[in-house]
């Protein structure tokens, strides 16, 4: 890929790609195989390792599976129309074992609706439907080989999941059936037990909306940066640097500089105070036209009580009315409501007031597990303080059984002076091996 080319490259080009590099790692998969074959092996010499080294490499892995069948309705005051969606994900993955210090893995992914599309899935637009943005979609979710020679230190390259922290400016969206992975040279390393450090060189984004999509990834030239410092008594001290340079979005293109501490302390056996705080600091960067400076906040303090939390929050992406505060990599689901109506942050900026309360359900064997959550948003704009709308999002997980869970969710925003009235929700049946 060459940086700063601004046409998209079409969708053979980038499948293409895809073929190049999967080839790669199924050759380095085959090559394992051959040199697990004991004739082979025989012939390398002293020097290598034994047979059953290689093999146990090779064949005595780590598989992994994941099946997820998911419905979600959508109701918008505007659309004729209300979205029912069907979608079953499918992710089959083989991680080998270590070889000389190296290992590689390697998963695919299969997504598609179940009967009539009833929905808008952005890739076949349909307007008069809500947007569901899970489109049919197949390929390699993941492919990388990663290095531990440095003592302490791992080295991955390829396509992987990155997350960092809460997830709030860097994520896998891991809500949605076809989760954000990026192509990338990662650098992890903990010299100390308290300290740890990230480093990544992200080429591309293997977006969540798929590879028919026109959005569907971005080739980028981004660095994102991430030292974390456990205190003791006090939590841990996060400072990061993300420096995002897209191709196809030179408006998105920032550099993010920010502080973020999270910890809680105990008050006797059960209670405990919850806190965290965060402040970061946005500027344009690269090829990006625009010159903004623009803030973002975040304070949030609770109490808990065995497996029980109440947490009050503010979270604040600034504006100038023009442009705001945006996290273009970031798992944007998990916040400002799950009715997902601030995926982009509006001109004016965000503030967001909620309160969360969390409960782990006692009583009978088969209640063991099961979380419900509730939280309650309120929205203003963060230039002139106009209320732009209220949220009421609950979940429910249930663990059916060790690797099968079931989840139900809703999400109901009542606008005001932002977007439309909007109703969803959502059930899902997962199964992980």
């Amino acid at each position: 890929m060459k940086c700063g080319r601004s046409a998209k490259p079409s969708q053979g080009a980038r499948f293409s790609a895809n073929i190049r590099i999967s080839v790669g790692t199924l050759l380095l998969v085959a090559s394992l195989a051959l040199v697990a074959n004991e004739p082979f092996a025989q012939n390398l010499g002293a020097d290598w390792r034994s047979q059953s080294d290689l093999r146990a490499a090779l064949f005595d892995g780590r598989p992994s599976a994941n099946l997820r069948y998911r419905y979600e309705f959508v109701s918008e005051d505007g659309r004729p129309r209300d979205a029912h969606a069907h979608t079953v994900r499918a992710r089959l993955g083989y991680e080998t074992g270590p070889l000389f210090g190296f290992r590689a893995m390697i998963e695919g992914e299969a997504l598609t609706h179940i009967g009539a599309r009833r929905f808008n899935d952005t890739v076949d637009p349909d307007t008069r439907f809500p947007i569901v943005a899970d489109p049919d979609d197949f390929g390699l979710n993941q492919y990388w080989i990663a290095s531990t020679h440095v003592p302490s230190t791992e080295v991955k390259l390829g396509r992987q999941r990155v997350t960092f922290d809460n997830h709030r400016f860097v994520g896998n969206v891991g809500f949605r059936q076809n989760e954000q992975t990026f192509d990338a040279l990662r650098v992890s390393s903990g010299p100390l037990s308290e300290l740890s450090v990230d480093y990544a060189y992200v080429y591309l984004v293997d977006r969540l909306f798929g590879e028919d999509s026109p959005v569907g990834d971005f080739e980028t030239n981004s660095h994102l940066v991430r030292a974390a410092y456990r205190v003791s008594q006090v939590g841990l001290l996060t400072g990061y640097a993300y420096l995002l340079d897209f191709d196809e979005a030179p408006a998105l293109s920032s550099r993010t500089f920010g502080l973020r501490l999270k910890g809680q302390r105990g008050l006797d056996e059960n209670w405990r105070v919850l806190y965290a705080g965060e402040f970061a600091w946005q500027q344009d960067h690269a090829n990006n036209p625009n010159h903004d400076d623009f803030a973002y906040y975040l304070a949030e303090a609770g109490l808990s009580y065995s497996v029980s939390s109440f947490m009050l929050g503010y979270e604040v992406l600034s504006g100038n009315d023009r442009r705001a505060f945006q996290a273009p990599l970031g798992t944007l689901h998990a916040f400002q409501g799950t009715a997902d109506l601030f995926l982009t942050t509006p001109p004016g900026g965000v503030r967001d007031l909620y309160i969360r309360l969390r409960h782990g359900l006692s009583g009978p064997m088969w209640l063991k597990g099961t979380g419900l959550t509730a939280t309650l948003h309120r929205f203003a704009a963060e230039q002139g303080g106009r209320h732009l709308g209220d949220e009421v999002d609950l979940a429910l997980t249930y663990p059916v059984h060790e690797r099968v869970s079931l989840g139900v969710e809703g999400a109901y925003y009542d606008a005001a002076r932002f977007g439309s009235d909007t109703t969803k929700v959502w059930l899902s049946l997962t199964v992980t091996y």
